[in-house]
C-alpha cells in the first residue's frame, strides 16, 4: 500500500456529514448517475447489500474504463433478467462474468476481481452481500477501511472513492 496518511478526525467529520443529508437529496442524484440510469427495474429488488456488492464492483471496475455504455453493458452481463445470486458461488459466478464486459480490461482490474472474490476479499464480500441497509448507514467508515484493506490502497485512493460513492448511493 502506498502513503496512506489520511486525516482520520476529517475523513470522519465528512463522512458524518454526508450522512445526515436527507434521502430525497441522495436520491436526486441518483438520477445523474449512469449507473442508477442504466440499471434494470430488476437489481433495485434485490436485498440490499447484493445491490451495494454489485455496484462497489461495478465501480471499482468502471475507473478508466472510458466506456459510455459501460454500465449498460455491466448490467446485461448478469443476464435478462438478472436473478438475484442465492448464494456466494452465485455472487461470484456473476462477479466474474463482469471481467468480459470490459472493453480495455487491464491486468489490474482482473487483480481487483481477483482480491474481492479470494481469501480476505471473499470473506469482505460474502459478509457485505448479507447485510442491511442499516449496518452500511452504520459501518460506512469501517467499510471503506475493510475495502481499502483488502483491495491494497489507501482510503482516499479515487477507486476507493468511486467504489464507497456507489455503496452510499445504493
Amino acid at each position: 500500500m502506498g502513503n496512506c496518511d489520511l486525516n482520520e478526525e476529517l475523513a470522519e467529520r465528512v463522512a458524518k456529514f454526508l450522512l445526515k443529508i436527507p434521502d430525497d437529496v441522495w436520491e436526486g442524484l441518483f438520477d445523474e448517475l449512469p449507473e442508477f440510469q442504466k440499471m434494470p427495474e430488476e437489481f433495485k429488488n434485490w436485498s440490499f447489500g447484493k445491490q451495494a456488492v454489485i455496484l462497489m464492483v461495478g465501480a471499482l471496475n468502471d475507473y478508466r474504463t472510458k466506456s459510455e455504455d459501460y454500465w449498460k453493458e455491466f448490467y446485461e452481463s448478469f443476464g435478462t433478467p438478472p436473478k438475484e445470486p442465492e448464494n456466494f458461488e452465485d455472487l461470484k459466478g456473476m462477479l466474474k462474468s463482469v471481467q468480459r464486459i470490459c472493453k480495455n480490461l487491464k491486468s489490474r482490474k482482473c487483480t481487483r476481481m481477483k482480491k474481492l472474490l479470494e481469501n480476505k476479499g471473499k470473506k469482505f464480500v460474502e459478509k457485505l452481500w448479507k447485510k442491511n441497509e442499516s449496518y452500511f448507514k452504520e459501518n460506512i467508515g469501517l467499510i471503506w477501511e475493510e475495502l481499502a484493506d483488502v483491495m491494497g490502497q489507501c482510503k482516499e485512493d479515487k477507486t476507493m472513492a468511486l467504489a464507497m460513492k456507489d455503496l452510499l448511493f445504493s
